[in-house]
């Protein structure tokens, strides 16, 4: 369960004076005293207040809500697709479960224009654009082209930034495959590497020895094996963590989770890391994990900004789960070729999604003419009018602002026509084909509800576009109008049945089916 602590406002002053960046995956930002110090200091306050037993039992899941800054240059260009932080939301609740913390999308995607956030966001310039961005009361995640940032050894992936309280991560991590945004949310959260102290150098043997000295490069107590007896020094060296073990920066060039070199700590003891841990830099590891000692941490530093407002609790998500393996794409189907250039989008609807993103592109890469299409209020029908005679691709990506592993459709493809788009009907309020599907041989009923009487065309049109049946002018009066469907011999196969009148055109699917 999750643990509460009450913090003093000196701990909150270290919290807004941090500062520090860094990185998952062998990589680090700029490292230096101010951070180590203030970093320190904020944690071994909380462990004393933990000490302290200031700490209550709390039965419930806590969820956090974030704004996702997805940022472009000046014209809006290169952002990260919206796809790719849904799965990214979806990383974050699967690694942050176990502590019973779960993170949200609060009101939106937050689209940002600006070079100089977008290529350099430790820039002055940049830090200006996305400081007048920030929502406050929320995690600011800024997801830009670089997180560079001066100093360090690497590629910087991402840093928090804490004398602005936000994340920043380079586009590249924002995946479900990446662990950078696990481990920078720890940050976020008050913890230190692992490998305190050796934050900015790897080891090498030949330059630090075997055994190490007692003080790491940065000037902090090197942590020794020992848990117990007259080497134990965990309290007071390292990330001060306990159950935490030593890690001399060792996962930086080391290819693998399994690490297999034998390095002394001071006392002679062969330092065996926690290669899966987050706070460390070690690659390739299936998963990784916080120690219970880190999780106390995490969970006193999220009280302590609901406390302080540094984190607002009036935002509460749905929590409803969007069921797992996506939607099925239904028309147009894949490989069509359509009669006309307005086009109907259909999916089938999954239970818990309030809003789709419908993507569409003349490349399947979707990185060319690409268009993107959020659907909001939960239907799973869109119409587009499109360029004639010209082959598209589209996918759909149902979730909400908490559920976000649902996933996304394989892609389908469509030809359009080159018949001229007309819009619907407006008078119509509701419409369907029922019994959908239908047999064979049988009727169906055209069942439509309209506010104002009109006469119309009822049309059926296979996925060719060849007309094979149609019922010419027939009159709908005002309120439920029933009209049946002589199917007839129509084959198996889906079919689109369309209102055709002088104010417009609705289509609907029928699939007929022995």
């Amino acid at each position: 369960m999750i643990k509460k602590i009450i913090f003093t406002s000196a701990v909150l002053m270290l919290l807004i004076t941090v500062n520090s960046s860094a990185q998952i995956a062998g990589h680090c930002g700029t490292i230096n005293q101010e951070w180590r110090d203030n970093i320190t200091n904020r944690l071994l306050e909380n462990k004393r207040l933990i000490k302290d037993g200031l700490v209550q039992q709390r039965n419930a899941i806590t969820y956090i809500p974030v704004t996702f800054h997805l940022v472009g240059d000046n014209d809006g260009d290169g952002r990260i697709l919206e796809t790719n932080v849904l799965n990214m939301l979806c990383r974050m609740n699967d690694d942050y479960f176990d502590q019973e913390i779960q993170f949200f999308i609060h009101d939106g995607f937050n689209y940002v224009n600006s070079t100089a956030a977008f290529t350099g966001p430790g820039s002055f310039a940049g830090g200006l654009k996305m400081r007048s961005e920030k929502v406050d009361g929320t995690v600011n995640i800024y997801i830009c082209q670089n997180a560079n940032t001066s100093g360090g050894i690497g590629t910087t992936l991402g840093y928090y930034d804490p004398s602005e309280d936000w994340l920043v991560l380079r586009k590249q991590e924002v995946t479900y495959g990446s662990a950078t945004i696990g481990h920078e949310l720890g940050h976020f959260f008050s913890l230190l590497h692992t490998f305190n102290g050796w934050d900015s150098v790897n080891y090498d043997q030949n330059t630090h020895g075997n055994p190490v000295q007692g003080i790491s490069p940065g000037g902090v107590v090197n942590e020794r094996e020992a848990r117990s007896g007259s080497c134990k020094n965990c309290d007071n060296a390292g990330d001060f963590i306990c159950d935490t073990p030593p890690d001399y920066n060792f996962g930086f060039g080391w290819n693998t989770c399994n690490f297999t070199s034998q390095i002394m700590d001071p006392c002679g003891d062969v330092v065996d890391p926690e290669e899966v841990n987050f706070m460390g830099y070690f690659l390739q590891c299936s998963d990784y994990i916080f120690s219970d000692g880190q999780k106390d941490l995490v969970a006193a530093d999220i009280q302590q900004r609901y406390q302080f407002n540094l984190l607002n609790d009036d935002f509460q998500p749905s929590t409803t789960e969007v069921l797992s393996g996506g939607t099925t794409l239904e028309i147009p189907e894949n490989g069509e070729t359509l009669a006309f250039k307005n086009v109907f989008f259909d999916w089938e609807a999954v239970e818990g999604a309030d809003a789709y993103i419908l993507e569409i592109d003349q490349f399947n890469s979707f990185n060319v003419f690409y268009e993107k299409y959020f659907i909001t209020d939960g239907t799973s029908r869109f119409e587009l009018d499109l360029d004639a005679n010209k082959t598209y691709f589209w996918r759909v990506t149902p979730y909400n602002e908490y559920s976000s592993c649902a996933g996304t459709t394989p892609t389908n493809s469509f030809t359009t026509g080159s018949s001229v788009s007309t819009t619907e009907i407006a008078s119509v309020s509701t419409w369907s084909v029922s019994p959908n599907p239908v047999s064979s041989g049988s009727t169906a009923t055209l069942m439509l509800d309209t506010q104002e009487m009109f006469n119309g065309n009822i049309r059926i049109h296979n996925l060719a576009g060849q007309l094979v049946s149609e019922i010419r002018n027939q009159t709908f009066n005002i309120g439920n109008n029933n009209v049946a469907l002589n199917i007839g011999d129509l084959t198996n196969g889906t079919y689109l049945v369309s209102v055709q009148s002088e104010n417009g055109i609705i289509n609907n699917k029928i699939v007929v089916a022995r």
